[in-house]
């Protein structure tokens, strides 16, 4: 059989469609995020999740986010390399997934024993990851700093 240089077909994306999709994202994101922040979560949180949820809701985002998904996951499977090109760091619902590493929140302090959540509101810190070690006052373990402090309208546009 003769390739013509027709490459169309190959290149052709079709989005799935279920009508579970959005219970099915929205389950997802709030177990994995639930597995990182304490219940109930921090206004911070909850305000950009919902956000980012019912963007995705309105606009049929959701068989886009599981599908993503799913071919990241195969890809670690089999130790395939791959790079995140464009804005998904900007979202939570991306990080939440495990589709990006980069948490989009503002800094903050979390302790992955206890679950306890700090935010820093102060200018001096754009990252997470420089904010001084601090010690969880819950259980006493070191906190992590986390958060980029990327807007989602950087990914929604």
């Amino acid at each position: 059989m003769s390739n013509t240089g027709n490459i169309s077909g190959y290149l052709e994306i079709k989005i799935p469609t279920d009508a579970k999709a959005d219970d099915k994202l929205k389950n997802l994101v709030l177990s994995s995020l639930e597995a990182k922040y304490c219940l109930p979560f921090p206004e911070t949180i909850s305000k950009r999740i919902q956000e980012e949820l019912d963007t995705s809701t309105r606009f049929g985002y959701a068989p886009i986010y599981l599908a993503h998904r799913e071919i990241i996951r195969s890809a670690e499977n089999y130790d395939f390399p791959f790079y995140l090109i464009g804005a998904n760091g900007a979202s939570l619902i991306d990080y939440a997934l495990g589709i990006t590493n980069i948490n989009p929140l503002p800094p903050h302090y979390r302790c992955e024993k206890c679950k306890y959540v700090e935010f820093v509101f102060d200018d001096q810190f754009d990252t997470g990851f420089l904010l001084p070690d601090k010690i969880c006052p819950v259980c006493s373990e070191k906190l992590l700093g986390d958060g980029q402090n990327l807007h989602v309208e950087s990914f929604i546009g």
